[in-house]
Parts: structure tokens; sequence; C-alpha cells
């Protein structure tokens, strides 16, 4: 008969003293060590709002944001937009925008300016010269004043706004389906980005548009992303035929390097693959274009242009 083992009275002790002991504490992000906060932060961080956000945690998460391994940087921002009590009045909504220039222009260099609501502003525009800065708004580069649908609005504001800021180089008009915005970008002639997605074509003139006659003063412009564009109009023939020196964008294309125009909606599909190979290969300083092309035509123009980057 097999003796069993007996455990003596410090064992028995130890035992009971390890049964009431409390679990281990889980690991808290801040216990974490600091390459594993670092790669957690760039993870969470892609958008300009989340890393604001992850800035309120703490004041430990704050300093861990700052550090020079993040990839994603804050960028100091003015955010203005209409007031219910103030009717949407642009002279109400260009006064604060004067006030965060007045405040805080020897605090900090705000390089970005996003306007909410373009479409509420609704009274009329005053004598709003009396209120311009002394100064324009040199330190902003980049300008965001897209909505959350297509929507028909005035063009009051970005014309203003282009008019007192020179230094424009980005600038988002997603679902502004207005026309006749040439003063916009007359003002900007630095601009190099425009992102122009979700444009809905109500008055037939999808030609002067897809021709960039609005943005012919645009001599540096490298980037253009107009995505889910829609015309139900007639597509001009000109711009899928062998006619010389006319395609889509050609009127600003010198200095293109970038363009995405996915999920184009304008002619049938055969008319809208011939227009964007007529634009892929005419256009000699692209380096990357994004569109509906066909993986045969893709690869045709792959053959063609090695140098271009080509994707769906």
């Amino acid at each position: 008969m097999t003796s069993q083992p007996r455990f003596g009275r410090v064992d028995a002790v130890a035992a009971a003293v390890a049964a009431a002991a409390p679990a281990a504490p889980a690991a808290s992000f801040l216990g974490l060590p600091d390459s594993i906060r670092v790669i957690i932060l760039n993870y969470l961080g892609e958008t300009q709002d989340e890393l604001i956000t992850l800035t309120l945690v703490s004041k430990r998460v704050y300093e861990d944001c700052q550090q020079p391994v993040i990839e994603w940087k804050i960028i100091p921002t003015i955010e203005i937009r209409p007031r219910q009590l103030q009717g949407g009045s642009i002279l109400a909504l260009m006064q604060q925008l004067c006030d965060h220039h007045n405040i805080r222009r020897y605090h900090i260099s705000y390089t970005h300016l996003r306007v909410y609501d373009m479409h509420k502003i609704t009274r009329a525009f005053a004598d709003i010269t009396k209120i311009y800065p002394s100064n324009p708004f040199y330190s902003i580069f980049s300008l965001d004043i897209s909505l959350s649908k297509p929507m028909v609005v005035p063009m009051l504001l970005p014309n203003t706004l282009a008019y007192i800021l020179p230094n424009l180089r980005e600038i988002n008009l997603s679902n502004i389906c207005t026309n006749s915005v040439g003063h916009v970008f007359y003002n900007i002639p630095h601009l190099e980005k425009l992102t122009w997605n979700n444009f809905i074509d109500y008055t037939n003139d999808v030609r002067v548009r897809m021709c960039g006659w609005d943005m012919r003063e645009l001599k540096n412009l490298k980037e253009i992303i107009m995505d889910d564009f829609n015309s139900e109009f007639r597509m001009p023939m000109s711009m899928i035929d062998n006619t010389r020196n006319i395609f889509i964008f050609f009127r600003c294309s010198k200095a293109l390097e970038r363009v995405s125009i996915r999920n184009l909606i304008w002619g049938s599909k055969d008319c809208r693959q011939n227009l964007l190979i007529k634009f892929v290969r005419n256009v000699p300083t692209l380096r990357w274009f994004r569109s509906d092309l066909t993986i045969e035509n893709r690869n045709m123009l792959n053959s063609e242009r090695p140098e271009i980057e080509l994707l769906n």
C-alpha cells in the first residue's frame, strides 16, 4: 500500500495564504512598456480626431502623443460653424474666424481650417471687408468645407475664404455640387491638392468641370481626388476620340502626379474606359492613378507607362 504524501503545517498555511491572496491586477495601458504604448497609439491615431481624443485621456498619454516616434501628428486646427442664434449669418461666421486669428495668432500657428455646416449659411453678405483681419491667414495651408451629403450651396463663403487664405495648398469641397467655382481657385494659385468627392452634376456643366476649366489657374496642382462623380448628361466625343489635347482635366494637367476618379458615372461603360485610357496616355507627369479601369486595360497601360501605379 502506497502511502499518501502528508503536508505539514507550514505547507497548509502557505496554501491558505495563496488562496486568500487577490488575483494579480490586469495590466493597464500606462503600465505597458513605452514601445508597446507607442505601437498602440500609432494604430489608434490614424485620423486627426482620434489623435486629439487620445491626448485627453491623461497627462501621460498626452506626453506619449508628443513623442517623435508617433507617426501621426496633430494638425493645429481652427474649427468654426454657423451659430443657430445668429441665423447662419456669414458676417457672424467670419467674425468667429477673425476672433481666432486675433486671439491666438501669437500662441500657435494654425495650419488647417475646418468649416462645418456651410449649407446653413443663409443670411445675406454684409460689408464683410470691415472684419477682414489686418493680415491674411498666411499660416493656413489646408481648408475643409466639405458637407455630409451632396448639396448645391452658395459659393460666397468659399470665395471669401479663398481671398483671405492665399497660401492654401489643399482644399476639400466634397459633396458641394455647385458650379462656377472658378473664383475660388483663382485666388489660391498655390493649391496642390483638390479633394472633391461625390459631386452630382445637376446643371449639365460636366464638360466644364471634367476638362478642368475652373482649375485652369492652378499651375501647381499635383493631386485630384474626385471619386463618385455622377452626371446623367452626354459625354462629348472629343473626350474619348482621337481629338488631340482634349481629355479629362486637360486644362489643369501640367503638374498632375496623383489622380483618383473611382466610381465615375458618366456615359456608357465603354466610353468611361476610353476616357480613362486617354487620360493616362496624355499626362506625362502622372505617377499614381486610381480608377475603374478593367484589369485588361490596366495591363495594357502598364506596358505603355510602367512608371505609373494603376489601382482600382
